[in-house]
């Protein structure tokens, strides 16, 4: 496993969305905020992260985005229960 280092933040209004980051055994649930939370994730040779939707702060969707070094994704709005896949590749 490698450890990188990923940012979550929100992408639109500030309104409680709440997401799970899973990679290499490793999960955490993270409130998104504007300004955003950065942590260290393991990652698995296949590189894939995956993001679970938990809560949709406001009923309008959930709004993630993801970083790490510098590239970065903005995910499309996300639902409860929905899970986004994003292959990490190394820097």
């Amino acid at each position: 496993l490698q450890l990188v280092w990923i940012r979550l933040w929100d992408t639109d209004a500030e309104d409680g969305d709440v997401v799970r980051i899973d990679s290499g055994g490793y999960s955490r649930t993270v409130r998104l905020t504007k300004h955003g939370d950065t942590f260290a994730v393991p990652v698995t040779p296949d590189g894939l992260v995956r993001v679970t939707g938990i809560m949709d702060g406001d009923g309008g969707g959930i709004t993630v985005g993801l970083a790490s070094g510098s590239s970065q994704a903005v995910f499309p709005v996300m639902s409860e229960g929905q899970v986004l896949g994003l292959r990490w590749r190394g820097e």
